[in-house]
């Protein structure tokens, strides 16, 4: 997810489950809200009373023609809703945030990476960006 750098505690990810995390200088909390395993998942993070929903759906990316060379990987379609402070003013800023699409840019990479080659050590501290 955007701007995290850090989380505590995870484990498996189960419906209802909750993880606290660092993003920057902020702390907050990430709740499992709906799973359906290699298909999709959804998290709830919360900071000082402000939710963001986060969206995951994974597929096999295919290659080749028109996809006939086979699976090529996972392709990883990403959806972040949230309600910005401040109104249609509010979301008229959100919604041209080049440091937010970058951000989301980043996290996708990474999600990618770790859905094709994840690390079974167990340890997820910091994450890299």
């Amino acid at each position: 997810m955007p701007g995290i750098t850090g989380i505590s505690g995870a484990g498996p990810a189960v419906v209802g489950s909750s993880y606290p995390y660092q993003a920057g200088d902020k702390t907050g909390k990430a709740t499992v809200t709906r799973l359906e395993p290699g298909r999709m998942l959804e998290i709830v993070t919360e900071v000082g009373g402000h939710k963001t929903t986060h969206h995951f759906t994974l597929s096999p990316r295919t290659g080749g023609l028109l996809g006939l060379g086979g699976v090529n990987g996972t392709k990883v379609d990403y959806v972040m809703e949230y309600a910005p402070a401040g109104g249609i003013l509010g979301a008229f800023v959100a919604g041209g945030n080049p440091v937010d699409l970058l951000k989301v840019k980043n996290a996708l990479a990474r999600l990618e990476n770790l859905a094709e080659k994840p690390d079974l050590s167990g340890g997820i501290g910091k994450l890299s960006s």
